[in-house]
């Protein structure tokens, strides 16, 4: 995970919101424990490295799509004109 991905305050809420749920829940049932201080970082770390993931593959796939935006227009440099595109200059 990239120190310099940001992570959103919606990645941060939604686990917030998570634990609020899980602290409920422990008064009404039996069968839930409730987080310690670690967990819920354990938590938050664990969102903003998910979070990171996503953000870091939509990065190289914007990066993928430049790249091969460039490399089009290069080939279409190299090779000129489509026999379409000559025309319409000539109109």
């Amino acid at each position: 995970m990239s120190v310099d991905t940001p992570i959103p305050a919606d990645v941060a809420q939604a686990v917030n919101d998570h634990i609020e749920n899980e602290l409920r829940q422990i008064t009404q049932y039996d069968n839930r424990e409730a987080l310690d201080e670690s967990g819920i970082g354990d938590l938050h770390r664990m969102a903003a490295r998910i979070y990171a993931l996503g953000y870091g593959a939509g990065r190289r796939y914007q990066a993928a799509l430049a790249e091969g935006e460039r490399r089009r227009e290069r080939e279409r440099e190299r090779r000129g004109p489509s026999l379409a595109e000559a025309i319409q200059q000539l109109s």
